[in-house]
């Protein structure tokens, strides 16, 4: 049936990480690097909106409290 395995097939050897790598030439590694700096970059944006909009929102909170420096005479 569709189910059985035949001898040595059903086998897989195990590999490091580094067999990625042994067969790259030039161009992959540079393209790994780009992915990986792109990686970096998007995990990232999310910390720096939070931060960014958490400042905005902090101003704003600031501002309607400070009368004199908003609605000056």
């Amino acid at each position: 049936m569709g189910g059985e395995r035949k001898g040595g097939e059903g086998k897989r050897k195990k590999r490091s990480v580094l067999s990625i790598f042994m067969q790259a030439d030039g161009v992959d590694m540079l393209l790994m690097a780009l992915r990986f700096i792109g990686a970096v970059c998007d995990g990232f944006t999310a910390p720096i909106v939070v931060l960014v909009m958490g400042k905005l929102m902090n101003s704003f909170g600031t501002a309607l409290t400070d009368k004199p420096k908003v609605v000056q005479p």
